[in-house]
């Protein structure tokens, strides 16, 4: 299912039509390739600590035009707590709408939509599983120095789970919320624009 998200994101902007060339972005980036250090360290951390994680995260923006381009976002997280692994692994991906007609570095909103997939396990046999399907929004901006990027933003999300199925009896009765709560976004990444 992921690798058919982001093959439909590659074909999309392959097949729109080209902007008139006063419509392309303002600067010489069009695109930015980005990760969130903190995950990554915080999973370090937590490692050298005893308690063995690993997160990995990368975002890519591209503007088609200076008013409109897309996200695509690719998360994975394991961590180690006493005997059990825990992995989540996710895709989200939405327009991207710039405020003021401006690019890649204008004010931007993205709307969006993810699915992802996370288990649970012991002793190399699955306890759960189950996929997430979800929707929400980020408000940011991109700030370009030659190619280095910085990227700050905000936004919400709420996600579902679907398909839950425990394979463990005491996972039975612990099925994950239908409807999560409206959950924060706040998105500080670093990387390379193009």
């Amino acid at each position: 299912m992921l690798t058919m998200l982001a093959t439909l994101c590659l074909v999309a902007s392959a097949a729109e039509p080209q902007a008139p060339p006063s419509e392309q972005p303002q600067n010489d980036h069009q695109s930015a390739v980005l990760v969130n250090p903190v995950g990554p360290v915080a999973a370090g951390v937590a490692t050298v600590l005893g308690t063995p994680a690993f997160d990995a995260n990368i975002r890519l923006h591209h503007m088609h035009t200076n008013s409109i381009g897309w996200t695509v976002q690719a998360d994975f997280l394991r961590a180690m707590v006493m005997d059990m692994h825990a992995m989540h692994s996710s895709v989200r991906a939405g327009p991207r709408f710039a405020l003021h007609s401006r690019g890649l570095t204008d004010w931007s909103l993205t709307p969006f939509g993810s699915v992802g997939y996370t288990t649970l396990s012991a002793a190399d046999k699955t306890l759960a599983s189950y996929a997430v399907l979800g929707v929400g929004v980020e408000a940011g901006r991109v700030w370009v120095w030659n190619h280095f990027a910085l990227e700050l933003g905000l936004g919400a999300y709420t996600d579902f789970p679907v398909a839950y199925r425990p394979e463990a009896e005491v996972f039975v009765d612990l099925e994950p919320e239908r409807i999560s709560p409206i959950k924060p976004i706040v998105t500080w990444s670093l990387g390379y624009a193009f």
